[in-house]
């Protein structure tokens, strides 16, 4: 009841029927020639279920705000403890600083960015990996069978690209990546800023923090920045304040 709630919401939000279905697959964007119009259809598809991942780690972030960390339940504290696990915390005892912690992780992706992204890791969801595995942001998996063996893999690795049951798992995914990964810490820490100066996280101001998200470096730092800004994506953030609030 709550996906459908959520979804009846952000269809008056944003003035498009939203529904969140198992049944109702990706276009094939590689059937439509005209460059404009298919990455609006591309962004059309997935943003609300970017709006849908990040409202549920705003509920997450809502409960851990809302604990008292001096005096919790046995049952807020086994809560805690998945949710610590789930964050990669590095803890011997529930303390104050626990709750800190995982509130600088526990936060939104700005849409900009994960659109981005997700245009570029998957070719605008042409990408075998995503028509064949939902797999918008090239993650990868390590268990022989868990994905997509890569075309040009190298001789002796044993990686995969990770196959997911729905665009939303690939998202929520990939959003649990950037706020648990150690290599991901910069992004957190200018995410945190933001939240120190009361402005809500934008894409551009957590960009730089995806340097270690490829080989590239900074040159694909560069080129997620491009995409928000040639996109006009930096709009898709303010519909987060609606929920973030």
């Amino acid at each position: 009841m709550k996906i459908i709630w959520i979804a009846v919401f952000l269809t008056a939000l944003l003035g498009t029927p939203f529904l969140l279905q198992a049944e109702n697959p990706a276009p094939d964007f590689s059937k439509i020639a005209d460059v404009k119009q298919k990455k609006q259809l591309f962004f059309d598809y997935l943003t609300p279920y970017v709006h849908v991942a990040n409202q549920e780690i705003l509920e997450e972030r809502r409960y851990v705000e809302s604990l008292d960390f001096n005096n919790l339940s046995k049952r807020d504290k086994n809560k805690v403890k998945q949710l610590v696990k789930k964050y990669r915390l590095k803890y011997k005892n529930i303390t104050l600083q626990t709750q800190k912690t995982l509130l600088k992780k526990i936060d939104i992706i700005p849409p900009s960015l994960a659109l981005a992204q997700a245009a570029n890791e998957s070719s605008w969801g042409t990408s075998r990996f995503a028509t064949q595995g939902n797999n918008f942001f090239g993650q990868w998996c390590f268990t022989k069978g868990c994905g997509l063996v890569p075309l040009r893999r190298p001789q002796g690795k044993y990686h995969e690209v990770k196959k997911f049951d729905s665009p939303l798992a690939s998202i929520k995914s990939y959003m649990l990546m950037l706020n648990n990964h150690p290599a991901f810490k910069s992004l957190r820490d200018a995410r945190l800023k933001s939240r120190k100066q009361n402005k809500a996280p934008t894409g551009l101001a957590l960009v730089q923090g995806l340097e270690p998200y490829s080989a590239l470096k900074q040159q694909y730092v560069d080129i997620i920045a491009s995409m928000i800004r040639t996109n006009k994506l930096l709009n898709k953030d303010k519909m987060v304040l609606r929920f973030d609030s």
